[in-house]
């Protein structure tokens, strides 16, 4: 089937032709949700500047403009299209296109936006954006660098602060975490790679660390980290939180007790007063004496918020016991009973903001659970940002980007007037929704303009039509089938 690009939208003239069987083409032409987001990106200048800032590497200017190729690639990655060879494909909406500035007819193998054409029914080839990886990687290893780490600095430098800038929004409040993504373990083609065993089975794959900077509805992926499968989440991450842009003073940064570390903590504290809450290892001094502290004083045990038959206690004062720590903290100490013995157990739960009582130390810490919850969906069918196609490391971390600027859009217009409809659903549930309603479209195309109309609207023009214009629209289609 054609692939439909750029034709003015003008609904009145092309009905008009329509009744004069003066068309050149009708196709299906739903408008897809890639479509909502890529609209509002574009209308925002989210897109143009995300452009602007990608480190291109290709000479002058170039013939298929980055603005085009990171818009296939969004759209792909909303349409689960991930191999290179499909983001062309992945750009259908007539609209869209218009938007984009695309400025070519029908098209029919043999013609495209570059002079050499493509031999696909597309816009562009997908080898467009595998020599530009190609190219990047090329540059990287030259400098000595991990292939694709361009893609990685221009994420961290740019793409977050783009999104966080869309969506009117400077986040106070973020979440630091880690997640695994594996690939075939008997496959060592994957390139830069690593190994480790979980739970006695060896694995091979990458570890994906992320900043999740809140906004008021969900969240943005504002920085990322990337290392082998084996590295530990500490070492992986700690660059990156004394560099990140997106940690002001006054924030708030939730960890895992994976990410206890006292030199990084004492330096966001100090150096950039970024408050830290954390949970705390069994094994830590400090949770051992803040426990005695708590179970001597009896009397200042309170509920649990959340919890029925736990209770809380927030204790002060307690950072000298941590090695290495330079900044004081208050602990809040959680009990509860085990079901078998009948015996007390606890939990502990720091924070360097000594403004906090128990009970929100405890709830800041209960929204970090929310992260969880992204690499759930990011790992899923819906966003699939394991789902590599290629061993290469450089496409791997474009796909990697991709899922997650894809994600970020998500989010971002979620917060916004017009897309408040999506705040609080998931693709997922908004792809199952679209495939409920079923409303359909078809696209109709003259010589010079295009019309997007629905489905039943276009039936009973069709049925109204004189029989010889009737049989001037069925030959047309009947050729399209041939």
């Amino acid at each position: 089937m054609s692939v439909l690009n750029y034709l003015p939208n003008q609904p009145d003239q092309v009905l008009e032709a329509l009744r004069q069987g003066n068309i050149r083409a009708i196709e299906v032409a739903t408008e897809e949700m890639p479509d909502l987001f890529l609209h509002y990106a574009i209308d925002s200048g989210l897109l143009e500047n995300l452009a602007k800032t990608f480190p291109d590497p290709r000479h002058q200017q170039p013939e298929i403009g980055m603005h085009l190729l990171l818009a296939g690639g969004i759209a792909g990655h909303f349409a689960g299209l991930y191999a290179l060879s499909q983001l062309p494909y992945a750009l259908r909406s007539p609209k869209l296109l218009a938007m984009l500035g695309v400025q070519v007819v029908v098209n029919t193998p043999g013609k495209g936006l570059s002079r050499k054409g493509t031999q696909e029914e597309a816009s562009f080839h997908g080898d467009v954006v595998r020599k530009l990886l190609e190219q990047i990687a090329r540059q990287d290893r030259k400098a000595k660098r991990l292939p694709g780490q361009s893609l990685l600095d221009w994420y961290n430098a740019q793409v977050g602060t783009l999104f966080c800038r869309a969506a009117d929004a400077i986040p106070c409040v973020h979440i630091l975490d880690c997640t695994d993504l594996t690939v075939p373990l008997k496959n060592d083609n994957y390139e830069q790679s690593g190994l480790t065993t979980k739970n006695k089975q060896a694995e091979r794959g990458y570890k994906l660390a992320t900043l999740r900077s809140l906004l008021d509805e969900g969240a943005v992926m504002t920085a990322i980290a990337w290392g082998q499968i084996q590295e530990h989440d500490l070492t992986l991450t700690a660059p990156m939180m004394r560099t990140c842009p997106h940690l002001h003073p006054g924030d708030l940064l939730i960890e895992d007790r994976g990410f206890v570390d006292a030199a990084t903590i004492t330096y966001l504290k100090q150096e950039r007063q970024v408050d830290v809450c954390t949970g705390l290892r069994s094994d830590m001094l400090v949770l051992r004496g803040a426990i005695a502290q708590a179970r001597a004083n009896p009397g200042a045990w309170q509920p649990h918020p959340t919890r029925t038959g736990q209770d809380i206690q927030r204790v002060e004062g307690i950072g000298s016991l941590w090695e290495g720590l330079g900044v004081p903290i208050n602990v809040c100490v959680v009990r509860y009973k085990d079901r078998k013995t009948q015996e007390w157990e606890y939990l502990g739960f720091a924070a360097t903001d000594l403004s906090l009582s128990a009970k929100q130390i405890i709830e800041t810490y209960q929204t970090r659970p929310e992260i969880e919850e992204d690499y759930r969906q990011l790992k899923g069918r819906s966003w699939d940002i394991a789902g590599f196609l290629t061993t290469r490391l450089v496409q791997i971390l474009w796909h990697v980007c991709l899922t997650l600027i894809a994600y970020n859009l998500f989010q971002t217009y979620a917060n916004t007037e017009a897309g408040r409809a999506f705040a609080g659903k998931t693709k997922q549930w908004i792809e199952r929704e679209q495939r409920r309603r079923g409303t359909v479209h078809f696209v109709v195309c003259t010589a010079s303009a295009f019309g997007v109309y629905e489905a039943k609207e276009l039936l009973y023009l069709l049925l109204d039509l004189p029989e010889e214009v009737r049989q001037r629209v069925r030959l047309l289609l009947q050729n399209k089938r041939e």
